[in-house]
């Protein structure tokens, strides 16, 4: 359903999955600079472990959390990255476990991503066009424009101190 409302039954183009790998793993390396050394900045890397829940898996699935949603926030196309994230996200649903820590992760986004949606339509300040509030938001990603996804990505990551 996500593959075929980003662009109809085409594939994503090699271009789009390069942006979005570039993108996931340039987001990396900004964690690295914010976050090593731990002595230059203290404060930032104890409220990320802190968030991490000071776990090695928690660590590793906040970068990915994180990487997966600057992709969203930079690609041209977020839907791409959105299809592939809701992918895997299914996949820790429905067998309920833990398969990967990026699993995980985009589990975890993707409850965010319908969190920010929600608290958008009742706050009354902004609409995407073809949501529809009666209906279970979750089930309606898809349909956001890559504009209008790409404003609930930056949402997002604004909470996240992105």
């Amino acid at each position: 359903r996500v593959r075929l409302a980003c662009g109809g039954a085409q594939a994503a183009t090699f271009e789009q999955l390069l942006e979005a790998v570039s993108c996931h793993e340039a987001a990396h390396l900004c964690d690295r600079i914010r976050l090593w050394p731990p002595w230059r900045r203290p404060g930032a890397l104890l409220r990320f472990l802190a968030r991490a829940g000071f776990t090695p898996q928690g660590v590793i699935s906040r970068l990915e959390y994180r990487a997966e949603l600057s992709a969203l926030c930079l690609v041209e196309d977020p839907r791409f990255v959105l299809a592939a994230l809701l992918e895997q996200a299914e996949q820790y649903d429905e067998l309920e476990l833990d398969i990967t820590l990026h699993a995980r992760a985009y589990d975890e986004l993707g409850h965010a991503l319908v969190a920010e949606l929600e608290r958008a339509l009742e706050r009354g300040d902004w609409r995407p066009s073809d949501i529809d509030p009666a209906l279970e938001l979750q089930w309606q990603l898809h349909r956001l424009q890559p504009e209008e996804l790409r404003e609930l990505a930056r949402r997002v990551a604004a909470r996240e101190g992105l």
